[in-house]
């Protein structure tokens, strides 16, 4: 019993071994088990690799094409429909331009004369000019402005020593008698009177006869006078004659004499005559009528100083002499024209006075002339054809009558004009601003000895512009999301080059097509006839204006060519394709050799920290696009973060 006490004893010892030996052996298996499956994830971790692409603003898109179309001016429509705008497929709508050219005609608006020479000749009816044609005629006629020819023959002078009250030279007279002759004298002197005068001038002992005399001032003074005889009284032949006067008193200074000869004067007395002073420094001047054209006018002239006598009006120093304390000259125009003539010497020292006398020639000689001056002061003159027109009677005469345009300064030839038709010539480098003077201009203006007329029944300016255009409007409808962009696409072709292209997406919060920015696109096409082009905008701010309440969207096409060619407008493809946000689209790219298995997102900024559970998996290789309709992008600076099953992380920002 002992002994089998003993044997039971070591038996349960030996099982209490063995349950140990299995215990240690099942826990050192377990530790090798867990440290092997511990180093595959740890493997398994560092095989594993991905990255995070992208991160954008998932967008809904949508597509429409026109449903109508609107003409505008006269375009028309060749071939096609709406139907063949939906697709870049060379089956196009056609549309051809119009003259869309400025054509316009600006009646002449006044006469002028405000360039040299003076008018001549007469209008009948000017006004005639500004209205038909009617066969109502303003008549242009020719002026007589003839005249004789006074010849000048010689001048001479002479002064005596002061003190004296007498003084006497020869003259050499020119001519003889039978010439039409006129001798003219002044004589002048300061004195220290204003009391003396001259009681006696003589040539060759014939009495001078006097015209005027004037007195500046008095103690110092300056006398001035004039004397003349004719033909008649003077010697028969030419020759040396002696030219006396006699004062009636002692003069203190010199006194001074200086004649004039002509010939071909009319022999009467003069027609005008005028005197003139001034006591302080300065001008003389005298107005005297002319009678006829041609005439003759003669003065003379003194001051108390010794100024020169070239600063002059209307006049030519034949004589002058700057004596002790004054000076005195003679002077005269030869060729005054009918009317009033205001001559003088200006610039004078002191006590200056003149006097002066007008003759008419002897004889009358006839030249017709027309030289009449009418202006635009509002004429168009940014037109590429601008011509002059001129419309026609009968001409009474043979003389032409020539039509001169105001240009740079001076007289510029455009045309002869011929009777009974419509005269017209460019005038385009000459318009050059809104004021145009024409001049119409005799053929003959010498030795025109008779008068022409000619009938003028309207002119003008006919002003205009070669253009062609295509202007189309196409309309369709579209949905009325909330829209984030719009794209609008055009594809078209033009069947003559370089058009000036406007194209605009019609702006309804506007209420207008824009002019620029948004909505606009302006471009000048191929050079190339028929070539393809296409134009696209795409719009970010505001995009929902280019759409009115019910979806209805509209854009117009214009195309212009300064050109009398008509031409076409050939488009295949008019797109309207707005777009909005739906969410966010992530872009992963398995770049490990282990499939991915995504299952956490983060979104970060400065305010947001969103988490978000995702199982996103991605085989080896391959790119995944996750999109996530429910996370909308914070704006601004973020961040991303992803985390893997195996506890692998990937930040974008």
């Amino acid at each position: 019993m002992r002994s089998f006490r003993k044997n039971k004893r070591g038996v349960s010892n030996v099982i209490v071994f063995v349950l140990g030996l299995v215990i240690v052996t099942v826990v050192v298996a377990n530790v090798f088990l867990w440290n092997f499956e511990m180093n595959q994830l740890d493997w398994e971790k560092t095989q594993e690799d991905f990255s995070i692409v992208n991160v954008t603003p998932y967008l809904e898109a949508w597509s429409y094409n026109p449903s109508q179309f609107a003409l505008d001016g006269l375009t028309t429509n060749l071939s096609g429909d709406v139907p063949d705008l939906a697709s870049d497929d060379n089956v196009y709508m056609t549309f051809r331009s119009y003259d869309s050219g400025t054509d316009a005609s600006d009646l002449v608006d006044q006469r002028s004369d405000i360039y040299s020479p003076s008018a001549k000749g007469m209008h009948s009816n000017f006004t005639a000019q500004q209205h038909g044609p009617d066969l109502t005629y303003d008549t242009l006629t020719e002026e007589d402005i003839g005249a004789g020819s006074i010849n000048y023959e010689h001048s001479a002078e002479s002064y005596s020593e002061t003190g004296q009250s007498s003084h006497n030279f020869n003259y050499s007279l020119q001519k003889g008698s039978g010439n039409d002759r006129l001798v003219v004298v002044t004589v002048s002197w300061e004195d220290a009177q204003a009391s003396a005068s001259i009681s006696n001038l003589t040539l060759d002992e014939t009495d001078m006869t006097h015209i005027a005399n004037v007195t500046v001032s008095t103690n110092n003074s300056e006398y001035i006078s004039l004397w003349y005889l004719l033909d008649s009284t003077l010697p028969n032949s030419s020759g040396s004659y002696n030219l006396a006067v006699t004062t009636t008193e002692t003069i203190t200074r010199e006194i001074y004499m200086a004649v004039a000869e002509y010939s071909r004067v009319r022999q009467t007395a003069p027609d005008d005559y005028d005197i003139h002073a001034n006591a302080s420094p300065g001008n003389t001047s005298i107005t005297l009528t002319a009678a006829a054209n041609g005439s003759l006018v003669v003065a003379g002239v003194g001051q108390g100083g010794t100024n020169n006598f070239t600063n002059t009006k209307n006049i030519t120093t034949l004589q002058e002499q700057m004596l002790t304390s004054s000076g005195s000259a003679l002077g005269h125009n030869i060729s005054a024209n009918s009317g009033n003539i205001t001559c003088g010497w200006n610039n004078l020292a002191t006590r200056e006075g003149m006097a002066g006398a007008v003759w008419q020639p002897a004889t009358w000689v006839s030249n017709y002339e027309v030289d009449l001056e009418v202006q635009w002061t509002n004429a168009s003159y940014t037109l590429e054809h601008e011509e002059l027109c001129i419309k026609t009677g009968t001409f009474g005469g043979p003389e032409d009558l020539q039509v001169r345009v105001r240009s740079g300064g001076s007289w510029i030839w455009v045309m002869n004009l011929t009777s009974n038709q419509w005269n017209n010539m460019s005038v385009s480098s000459h318009l050059t601003g809104s004021t145009l003077t024409i001049q119409f201009l005799g053929g003959t203006e010498t030795n025109d000895t008779t008068q022409d007329n000619w009938d003028i029944d309207i002119t003008l300016l006919h002003v205009w512009s070669d253009q062609n255009k295509a202007e189309i409007e196409f309309i369709g409808t579209s949905n009325t999301q909330d829209w984030t962009h719009i794209n609008w696409t055009i594809d078209s072709a033009w069947t003559i080059g370089s058009v000036n292209v406007t194209l605009q997406l019609y702006n309804h919060t506007l209420g207008d097509y824009p002019s620029d920015g948004n909505g606009f696109i302006s471009y000048t096409s191929s050079a190339t006839p028929n070539t393809d082009e296409g134009k696209t905008q795409t719009i970010t701010v505001n995009p929902t204006h280019f759409r009115n309440a019910t979806g209805h969207w509209k854009m117009k096409v214009k195309g212009v060519k300064p050109t009398n060619i008509q031409f076409d407008f050939k488009t295949d493809l008019i797109q309207s394709k707005p777009t909005k946000t739906a969410g966010t689209l992530f872009t992963f790219k398995n770049t490990g050799s282990l499939t991915c298995h995504l299952v956490s997102l983060w979104i970060i900024n400065p305010t947001v920290h969103m988490h978000y559970d995702i199982d996103v998996l991605i085989n080896s290789g391959d790119t995944s696009y996750y999109v996530r309709n429910d996370i909308d992008l914070p704006k601004g600076q973020l961040t991303v973060k992803v985390v893997t099953e195996r506890g692998n992380i990937k930040i974008h920002s």
